[in-house]
């Protein structure tokens, strides 16, 4: 059986406008009508940034480990003491980075990565796969946490205020959907904990909460 066409949105780097683009190849002005169509709740709508069961988080990492030739992951009777530092020199950057490597080379063998859009999907694989500990700040690229064999561990590095629509829990709820991974965060709470590039973001996130009405007057 035929599958059906897949349309994809043109591409937006302005995240809020993202929803409203228009399809690839369709003129804005013509309509496309669906006979049949799968609504995905998002989180305005009582969706969550993560797998549906448990079920579904084991399998889906199961079957990326099969496609690349791997065996299935499992428990190890040890796991293994090397410690993978995500680096995102776009934004978000770690402002002491050098003191944070030098302290988690104290503790195993450090591997340094910085995931982007040329990198393999299978290096990124790989990477997590031989990872014990994965450290990171806040950033998309944590999705590839549900990648790392049972037993492993998370330690994510959150930003000041980034608690809008739960975004702070967004990939420890992944992590446990699959009920293997530990997961632990350290959370900026004062205002010298983190720096701003942008007087806007700064604003946004450092002045206020941005989930607190009072602050929309400041946008």
């Amino acid at each position: 059986q035929e599958l059906p066409p897949i349309l994809l949105q043109e591409e937006s780097n302005v995240p809020w406008q993202q929803l409203a683009m228009p399809l690839e190849g369709v003129p804005p002005d013509e309509w496309v009508v669906f006979d049949r169509a799968l609504i995905v709740r998002d989180l305005f709508t009582g969706g969550t940034r993560t797998f549906a069961s448990s079920q579904d988080a084991r399998a889906f990492r199961a079957e990326v480990y099969r496609e690349y030739g791997l065996p299935p992951p499992a428990a190890r009777r040890r796991v293994p003491r090397v410690i993978t530092f995500q680096r995102k020199r776009a934004n978000r950057r770690i402002v002491n980075e050098a003191g944070l490597l030098a302290l988690l080379a104290r503790y195993g063998t450090l591997r340094v990565v910085e995931f982007n859009s040329s990198t393999s999907f299978a290096d990124q694989l790989t990477s997590m796969r031989g990872t014990g500990v994965f450290v990171s700040a806040h950033t998309s690229n944590l999705a590839n946490a549900v990648l790392l064999q049972p037993g492993s561990a998370v330690i994510e590095i959150i930003q000041r205020h980034w608690t809008w629509n739960r975004m702070d829990q967004s990939f420890r709820d992944h992590t446990a959907m699959l009920g293997d991974i530990h997961h632990y965060a350290w959370r900026a709470n004062h205002a010298n904990e983190t720096v701003y590039q942008s007087q806007r973001d700064e604003i946004r996130w450092g002045v206020c909460a941005y989930a607190a009405l009072p602050c929309t007057a400041l946008l």
